[in-house]
Order: structure tokens, then C-alpha cells, then sequence
């Protein structure tokens, strides 16, 4: 296990995916908001087609979609603040 984390630790392109989205949401910290945002609203749109077709998957895929969304959100809130003023 130690062996693992040292690799990931260690690991060139996690350093360069957290490098980059650093900087990305530094510069737009309101974005992960906005997508949540997006995601919710798109969520009940599912949520209605899935009340008026009376299909399971796609109630599946509208909890899913929310759930996205509630976490990209929480997200967002948490690093607004670390990431400072970009």
C-alpha cells in the first residue's frame, strides 16, 4: 500500500492535472458553481421526463445526474476559498 502511494504521490501527470486545474479554477473560481448549477437544472428536466415516460433507467440517470451536480458543488464552495483570487 505504501508502495502505491508513493507512486501516486510521486506521479508526473497527477502533479501536472492538479498544476493545471489549480490554475484554471483559480482564474474562474465560480465555475464549479455554475456547472452544478447546470447539472441541477439539467437533473430536473430528466426528473420530468422520467415522471411523464414512468421509466425506471432514467430516474436512475436523473439521481445520478444530481448527485453530479451536489458534489461539483460542494466542490466548488470548498476550493473557492484555498484557491484565493486567482
Amino acid at each position: 500500500m505504501r508502495a502505491l502511494y508513493n507512486w501516486i504521490d510521486r506521479s508526473e501527470p497527477i502533479k501536472g492535472l492538479i498544476k493545471w486545474s489549480s490554475t484554471t479554477l483559480a482564474s474562474q473560481r465560480g465555475l464549479p458553481v455554475i456547472a452544478a448549477l447546470v447539472f441541477t437544472v439539467l437533473s430536473l428536466v430528466v426528473h420530468v421526463i422520467a415522471a411523464l415516460s414512468n421509466n425506471v433507467i432514467v430516474s436512475l440517470c436523473g439521481f445520478g445526474i444530481l448527485h453530479l451536480g451536489i458534489f461539483i458543488g460542494f466542490l466548488g464552495v470548498l476550493l473557492a476559498e484555498p484557491l484565493g483570487r486567482g
